[in-house]
């Protein structure tokens, strides 16, 4: 399924810090910044890695409150963040269709498995990490009205985070946290 270098490799996928857009319950734009708490959620984030996982390799989604995640983790780890679009959201303009933004979450899937790192961190967004955890839990994508009902049951607060692991072709999720994590979340 999906063929990694290492025998084992840890990913966790983070959601982005809070923006001024997730206090208002509105719809982001592309270029919005983090908020100044939600710079502070990311902060706290990144200190719970330090010395108790590894990270040698971060990249984000190519909007910036991914960004602004990944490098302020980036620069408390040691890490240089490396941002793709294939880890956006889900284009709303044109709205991107159902089955690309699938595709693209098992192409970035397969991206991460050959990357040679053993502890990766991908910022992302809650719809297109979930797409992810979905694909992990079962080896392939819901139609759009289940993932519709999933990505609404299942919440993934400002700096979520899902740790999957990579291992003889298989992805085993780990732990899910739907809020801030600390020590004892790793």
């Amino acid at each position: 399924m999906y063929t990694s270098k290492h025998k084992y490799k840890h990913v966790y996928l983070m959601r982005h810090g809070e923006t001024f857009s997730n206090i208002r319950n509105a719809e982001p734009s592309t270029s919005e910044s983090l908020s100044i708490n939600g710079v502070r959620q990311v902060q706290q984030a990144a200190r719970a890695f330090v010395g108790i996982e590894k990270i040698d390799c971060i990249m984000s989604s190519a909007l910036v409150r991914s960004i602004e995640t990944a490098t302020i983790i980036g620069e408390i780890c040691g890490v240089k963040n490396v941002p793709n679009t294939m880890f956006n959201e889900r284009e709303l303009s044109p709205l991107e269709s159902y089955s690309v933004f699938k595709r693209r979450a098992h192409d970035a899937l397969r991206f991460i498995a050959v990357i040679n790192s053993q502890c990766i961190l991908v910022c992302s967004h809650a719809a297109f990490i979930k797409q992810m955890l979905w694909i992990a839990l079962h080896g392939t994508s819901p139609n759009e009205e289940v993932f519709k009902h999933f990505n609404t049951i299942y919440g993934l607060q400002n700096t979520g985070v899902i740790h999957l692991c990579f291992h003889n072709n298989w992805i085993d999720v780990l732990q899910y946290k739907n809020v801030l994590f600390t020590k004892d979340f790793l």
